[in-house]
């Protein structure tokens, strides 16, 4: 029963289909795995973003924008 539990829970196709139903593309998630130092650094920028947002600072928006997206890498489906 724990065996079985364990296999739904980690069952690839049930969260592609789960997510599909949700209408997110895994394909375009962020590539590969991320870690937990990852996830902290794309916070604070996060964080940083939201007080240029607020301030109207186009530079620093831009400039936290692209530290985020160094970071935390996504597929937007461009080829090169």
């Amino acid at each position: 029963e724990t065996q079985q539990l364990i296999e739904f829970m980690f069952d690839d196709d049930m969260f592609a289909q789960s997510m599909g139903n949700l209408n997110i593309d895994i394909k375009k998630l962020p590539l590969g795995a991320i870690s937990q130092a990852q996830v902290a650094k794309g916070h604070a920028c996060l964080s940083d973003l939201k007080t240029a947002i607020a301030a109207g600072n186009r530079a620093a928006i831009e400039q936290q924008t692209n530290i985020f997206y160094s970071l935390i890498p996504h597929n937007f489906g461009r080829n090169r």
